[in-house]
């Protein structure tokens, strides 16, 4: 009877209210979401809102551990961030702009879906998940017109482990939704993998790999700054909120490198050389 009842509500009303709620801040948006998101969950999914540049429904079912990006204004492109592991989610998930940017996270080592059989990638939770993130089929089905992200951005530590997920799941889109590499929408992120401070220092130095970290400290130390602490990140979660912003998350600030089909046969000659396409 409650369900007949509130399928009886002014759809116009309940549109409206949602997308007034879901642009205020996360805070204030979970204690006056709450009313809403128990009228559509006994409603019949007959009517499912939907929002401009958003050509996918708001409610459907999602991989459980995703953020999705609450309200995507206008002219901003919507993106989905893969990352690797619970914790990185999490981090990522505090910096990031909730109205336009979702997170993936992903556990454990991907499988190689260059060389794996369709029903490997199929059965495989960690490709799942990004197929039902998507949203838009994979393989033969894969319907790029119903892509629910502009952006594709893979985010993994600045380690050797983290480059190679990063290059196992761009040759998962290589092989099963090459339309995303071919229409150039996979970015992937360099994270930097030291931090320098001195005393007195105010500006945050940081440096992508070992040969970066010497050059920056001998600026550092020509500058005045001769005790120069080089600290090395464990993983995106070690980074702290303004560094993990400025260089991973926000886009004006971020190095993002948008990935071509060569860098997906690039990935597949270095680690699977007898797969060569």
């Amino acid at each position: 009877m409650l369900g007949k009842n509130l399928q009886a509500l002014d759809q116009t009303w309940v549109l409206e209210t949602i997308k007034f709620l879901y642009p205020l801040p996360m805070a204030l948006r979970s204690i006056s979401n709450l009313p809403i998101q128990i009228i559509l969950g006994f409603c019949r999914m007959d009517f499912i809102p939907t929002f401009p540049n958003r050509d996918q429904a708001m409610f459907p079912a999602r991989p459980l551990k995703l953020l999705d990006c609450a309200f995507q204004p206008e002219g901003v492109a919507a993106e989905l961030m893969i990352v690797e592991g619970d914790s990185a989610s999490s981090s990522v998930g505090a910096a990031r702009d909730e109205r336009f940017q979702a997170v993936l996270p992903l556990q454990g080592k991907p499988l190689n879906a260059w060389k794996a059989s369709r029903t490997r990638v199929a059965a495989n939770p960690f490709y799942q998940a990004i197929i039902d993130a998507i949203g838009a089929g994979w393989d033969e089905s894969f319907a790029i017109e119903r892509v629910r992200y502009e952006r594709i951005v893979l985010i993994f530590d600045p380690d050797a482990d983290g480059i190679h997920c990063s290059m196992l799941v761009l040759m998962f889109f290589y092989r099963w939704m090459r339309p995303l590499l071919d229409s150039g929408r996979i970015y992937l992120i360099h994270p930097p993998m030291f931090e320098l401070t001195a005393p007195g220092l105010s500006e945050i130095v940081c440096a992508a790999n070992e040969e970066a970290a010497d050059s920056q400290a001998k600026r550092l130390k020509d500058a005045g700054f001769p005790n120069v602490t080089r600290k090395r990140f464990r993983g995106l979660g070690s980074m702290g909120h303004a560094i993990l912003s400025t260089y991973c998350v926000r886009p004006e600030t971020r190095l993002a490198v948008r990935m071509k089909v060569s860098d997906a046969t690039a990935a597949i000659a270095a680690f699977s050389p007898k797969h060569i396409p």
